[in-house]
Protein backbone atom coordinates (compact mmCIF):
# COMPACT_ATOMS: atom_id res chain seq x y z
CA UNK A 1 0.00 0.00 0.00
CA UNK A 2 1.23 3.07 -1.46
CA UNK A 3 1.11 7.21 -0.25
CA UNK A 4 1.06 9.77 -2.66
CA UNK A 5 4.33 11.69 -3.13
CA UNK A 6 5.07 14.66 -1.66
CA UNK A 7 6.32 17.82 -3.18
CA UNK A 8 9.99 18.97 -1.86
CA UNK A 9 11.47 22.06 -2.62
CA UNK A 10 14.79 22.51 -0.74
CA UNK A 11 14.26 26.73 -0.52
CA UNK A 12 13.39 28.38 2.51
CA UNK A 13 9.43 28.96 1.67
CA UNK A 14 8.06 30.81 4.54
CA UNK A 15 5.13 31.70 2.59
CA UNK A 16 2.00 29.85 1.31
CA UNK A 17 1.06 26.20 1.89
CA UNK A 18 -1.35 24.52 4.18
CA UNK A 19 0.28 24.13 7.70
CA UNK A 20 0.80 20.37 8.79
CA UNK A 21 -1.32 18.81 11.09
CA UNK A 22 0.12 18.63 14.48
CA UNK A 23 2.08 15.62 15.64
CA UNK A 24 3.25 14.47 19.08
CA UNK A 25 4.55 11.51 21.20
CA UNK A 26 0.83 11.36 21.73
CA UNK A 27 -0.35 10.71 18.31
CA UNK A 28 2.52 8.36 17.95
CA UNK A 29 1.23 6.25 21.17
CA UNK A 30 -1.92 5.69 18.91
CA UNK A 31 -0.17 3.49 16.10
CA UNK A 32 0.43 0.97 18.83
CA UNK A 33 -2.84 -0.31 18.18
CA UNK A 34 -2.82 -2.02 14.30
CA UNK A 35 -6.57 -2.27 14.82
CA UNK A 36 -7.00 1.65 15.62
CA UNK A 37 -9.45 3.30 12.97
CA UNK A 38 -6.74 6.47 13.19
CA UNK A 39 -3.61 4.82 12.64
CA UNK A 40 -3.61 5.11 8.79
CA UNK A 41 -4.39 9.26 9.74
CA UNK A 42 -1.59 8.95 11.94
CA UNK A 43 0.67 7.66 9.68
CA UNK A 44 -0.18 10.06 6.65
CA UNK A 45 0.28 13.04 9.60
CA UNK A 46 3.88 11.58 10.18
CA UNK A 47 4.97 11.10 6.59
CA UNK A 48 3.46 14.56 5.92
CA UNK A 49 5.97 15.87 8.59
CA UNK A 50 8.77 14.19 8.08
CA UNK A 51 8.87 13.54 4.38
CA UNK A 52 11.32 16.49 3.82
CA UNK A 53 13.81 15.74 6.02
CA UNK A 54 14.76 12.10 4.77
CA UNK A 55 14.51 12.89 0.88
CA UNK A 56 17.05 15.23 1.78
CA UNK A 57 19.01 12.94 3.46
CA UNK A 58 19.35 10.88 0.53
CA UNK A 59 20.11 13.52 -2.08
CA UNK A 60 22.99 14.35 0.20
CA UNK A 61 23.98 10.98 -0.34
CA UNK A 62 24.13 11.28 -3.98
CA UNK A 63 21.65 9.94 -5.91
CA UNK A 64 19.18 12.02 -8.46
CA UNK A 65 16.23 13.63 -7.62
CA UNK A 66 13.85 11.07 -8.93
CA UNK A 67 15.52 8.37 -7.45
CA UNK A 68 15.28 9.97 -3.89
CA UNK A 69 11.82 10.38 -4.25
CA UNK A 70 11.20 6.90 -5.71
CA UNK A 71 13.22 6.00 -2.46
CA UNK A 72 11.86 8.17 0.14
CA UNK A 73 8.46 6.76 -0.80
CA UNK A 74 9.77 2.90 -0.52
CA UNK A 75 11.01 4.23 2.95
CA UNK A 76 7.70 5.12 4.14
CA UNK A 77 5.87 2.16 2.55
CA UNK A 78 8.15 -0.24 4.26
CA UNK A 79 7.58 2.14 7.46
CA UNK A 80 3.79 1.15 7.24
CA UNK A 81 4.50 -2.59 6.91
CA UNK A 82 7.04 -2.94 9.56
CA UNK A 83 4.89 -0.80 11.83
CA UNK A 84 8.58 1.11 12.68
CA UNK A 85 6.89 4.15 14.05
CA UNK A 86 5.66 1.97 16.59
CA UNK A 87 9.16 1.45 17.73
CA UNK A 88 10.11 4.95 18.75
CA UNK A 89 9.98 5.02 22.62
CA UNK A 90 10.29 8.65 23.80
CA UNK A 91 12.54 7.54 27.08
CA UNK A 92 15.26 6.23 24.97
CA UNK A 93 15.58 10.06 22.95
CA UNK A 94 14.40 12.42 20.42
CA UNK A 95 12.10 11.03 17.36
CA UNK A 96 14.54 13.35 15.29
CA UNK A 97 17.85 11.05 15.67
CA UNK A 98 15.29 7.43 15.61
CA UNK A 99 14.24 8.51 12.42
CA UNK A 100 17.14 9.49 10.92
CA UNK A 101 18.89 6.31 12.29
CA UNK A 102 16.03 4.47 10.58
CA UNK A 103 16.79 6.64 7.18
CA UNK A 104 20.41 5.74 7.60
CA UNK A 105 19.70 1.93 7.89
CA UNK A 106 17.28 2.00 5.04
CA UNK A 107 19.94 3.76 3.00
CA UNK A 108 22.60 0.79 4.29
CA UNK A 109 20.14 -1.42 3.35
CA UNK A 110 19.60 -0.05 0.01
CA UNK A 111 23.53 0.38 -0.28
CA UNK A 112 24.14 -3.56 -0.70
CA UNK A 113 21.21 -4.00 -2.29
CA UNK A 114 22.85 -1.81 -5.46
CA UNK A 115 26.10 -3.40 -5.00
CA UNK A 116 24.79 -6.46 -5.23
CA UNK A 117 23.07 -5.50 -8.81
CA UNK A 118 26.24 -3.67 -10.05
CA UNK A 119 27.66 -7.33 -9.92
CA UNK A 120 25.32 -8.55 -12.95
CA UNK A 121 23.99 -5.48 -14.03
CA UNK A 122 25.28 -1.86 -15.54
CA UNK A 123 25.67 0.86 -12.94
CA UNK A 124 22.84 3.19 -12.25
CA UNK A 125 24.79 6.12 -11.43
CA UNK A 126 28.46 6.55 -11.11
CA UNK A 127 28.36 9.04 -8.55
CA UNK A 128 26.33 7.07 -6.46
CA UNK A 129 28.17 6.58 -2.88
CA UNK A 130 27.01 3.83 -0.40
CA UNK A 131 29.11 4.23 1.94
CA UNK A 132 28.75 5.78 4.74
CA UNK A 133 30.70 9.37 4.97
CA UNK A 134 32.83 10.22 7.78
CA UNK A 135 31.86 14.01 6.97
CA UNK A 136 28.50 13.63 8.33
CA UNK A 137 26.95 15.43 5.09
CA UNK A 138 23.56 13.67 4.99
CA UNK A 139 22.87 13.92 8.97
CA UNK A 140 23.41 17.92 8.28
CA UNK A 141 20.89 17.36 5.21
CA UNK A 142 18.63 15.65 7.93
CA UNK A 143 18.99 18.34 10.65
CA UNK A 144 18.75 21.19 8.51
CA UNK A 145 15.34 20.22 6.66
CA UNK A 146 14.09 18.56 9.87
CA UNK A 147 14.78 22.47 11.48
CA UNK A 148 13.72 24.42 8.70
CA UNK A 149 10.03 22.12 8.43
CA UNK A 150 9.36 22.90 12.15
CA UNK A 151 10.50 27.09 11.54
CA UNK A 152 8.10 27.50 9.18
CA UNK A 153 5.18 25.87 10.43
CA UNK A 154 5.61 27.93 13.78
CA UNK A 155 5.98 31.12 11.50
CA UNK A 156 2.80 29.88 9.78
CA UNK A 157 0.70 29.16 13.56
CA UNK A 158 1.95 32.73 14.78
CA UNK A 159 0.72 34.40 11.01
CA UNK A 160 -2.51 32.88 11.80
CA UNK A 161 -2.74 33.56 15.47
CA UNK A 162 -1.10 36.47 16.50
CA UNK A 163 -0.28 38.67 13.24
CA UNK A 164 -3.93 39.55 12.71
CA UNK A 165 -4.06 40.86 16.59
CA UNK A 166 -0.66 42.39 16.13
CA UNK A 167 -0.16 43.39 12.24
CA UNK A 168 2.44 46.36 12.43
CA UNK A 169 4.51 44.43 15.11
CA UNK A 170 4.34 41.08 12.69
CA UNK A 171 5.06 43.02 9.51
CA UNK A 172 8.12 44.62 10.97
CA UNK A 173 9.34 41.03 11.91
CA UNK A 174 8.52 40.00 8.21
CA UNK A 175 10.82 43.03 7.24
CA UNK A 176 13.65 42.87 9.26
CA UNK A 177 13.68 39.13 9.78
CA UNK A 178 11.81 37.13 7.82
CA UNK A 179 12.47 38.86 4.42
CA UNK A 180 16.30 38.98 4.37
CA UNK A 181 16.30 35.26 4.93
CA UNK A 182 13.57 34.84 2.23
CA UNK A 183 14.46 36.99 -0.78
CA UNK A 184 18.54 37.32 0.06
CA UNK A 185 18.49 41.07 0.61
CA UNK A 186 19.58 43.28 2.99
CA UNK A 187 18.50 43.53 6.12
CA UNK A 188 16.85 46.95 6.89
CA UNK A 189 17.86 49.33 9.32
CA UNK A 190 14.97 49.98 12.14
CA UNK A 191 14.94 53.80 10.94
CA UNK A 192 13.74 52.82 7.59
CA UNK A 193 11.21 50.24 8.47
CA UNK A 194 10.35 52.70 11.07
CA UNK A 195 9.69 55.77 8.44
CA UNK A 196 7.62 53.36 6.67
CA UNK A 197 5.01 52.35 9.63
CA UNK A 198 5.39 56.11 11.41
CA UNK A 199 7.18 55.10 14.37
CA UNK A 200 10.25 56.19 15.92
CA UNK A 201 13.40 54.16 15.81
CA UNK A 202 12.79 52.93 20.01
CA UNK A 203 9.61 51.91 18.97
CA UNK A 204 10.28 49.80 16.08
CA UNK A 205 13.18 48.05 18.42
CA UNK A 206 10.14 47.20 21.15
CA UNK A 207 8.23 45.63 18.51
CA UNK A 208 10.19 43.74 17.08
CA UNK A 209 11.83 42.19 20.20
CA UNK A 210 8.18 41.77 21.07
CA UNK A 211 7.80 39.60 18.00
CA UNK A 212 10.68 38.09 18.13
CA UNK A 213 9.16 36.63 21.78
CA UNK A 214 6.08 35.58 20.10
CA UNK A 215 7.57 33.90 17.40
CA UNK A 216 10.23 32.02 19.98
CA UNK A 217 6.86 30.79 21.72
CA UNK A 218 5.32 29.12 18.59
CA UNK A 219 8.66 27.41 17.60
CA UNK A 220 8.91 26.00 21.02
CA UNK A 221 5.13 24.57 21.31
CA UNK A 222 6.18 23.16 17.65
CA UNK A 223 9.37 21.69 18.92
CA UNK A 224 7.20 20.24 21.47
CA UNK A 225 5.33 18.13 19.16
CA UNK A 226 8.70 15.56 18.41
CA UNK A 227 10.75 16.25 21.70
CA UNK A 228 10.50 14.06 25.11
CA UNK A 229 11.32 16.48 27.66
CA UNK A 230 11.80 20.18 28.52
CA UNK A 231 15.60 19.78 28.08
CA UNK A 232 14.92 18.11 24.47
CA UNK A 233 12.66 20.83 23.86
CA UNK A 234 15.13 23.62 25.46
CA UNK A 235 18.42 22.21 23.00
CA UNK A 236 15.61 22.00 20.05
CA UNK A 237 14.63 25.46 20.05
CA UNK A 238 18.48 27.00 20.93
CA UNK A 239 19.04 24.83 17.36
CA UNK A 240 16.76 26.41 15.51
CA UNK A 241 17.02 30.01 16.53
CA UNK A 242 21.08 29.65 15.76
CA UNK A 243 19.45 28.13 12.49
CA UNK A 244 17.66 31.34 11.74
CA UNK A 245 21.19 33.86 12.96
CA UNK A 246 23.16 31.54 10.43
CA UNK A 247 20.92 32.11 7.65
CA UNK A 248 20.33 35.90 8.58
CA UNK A 249 24.28 36.16 8.69
CA UNK A 250 24.15 34.32 4.84
CA UNK A 251 22.08 37.26 3.94
CA UNK A 252 24.62 39.77 4.84
CA UNK A 253 22.43 41.29 7.19
CA UNK A 254 24.32 42.68 10.10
Amino acid sequence: MGFKRRRFEDSWDLSGGAAFPPTSWTLIGQLQDPQSETRRQVLEILISRYWRPVYGYLISRGVDSHTAKDLTQEFFTRALEKHTFVQADRNLGRFRNFLKACAENFWKDWGRKFQREQRVNEPLNENISVESEADETGLDAFDRLWIRDHIKRALEQMEQAWAPKHPVHFRIFKEMIIDPIELGVERPKARQVGANVKLSVAEVNNRLTTAKRAFKRYLEEEIRKSSFNNADRREGVKEALDFLRGLLRKSGSK
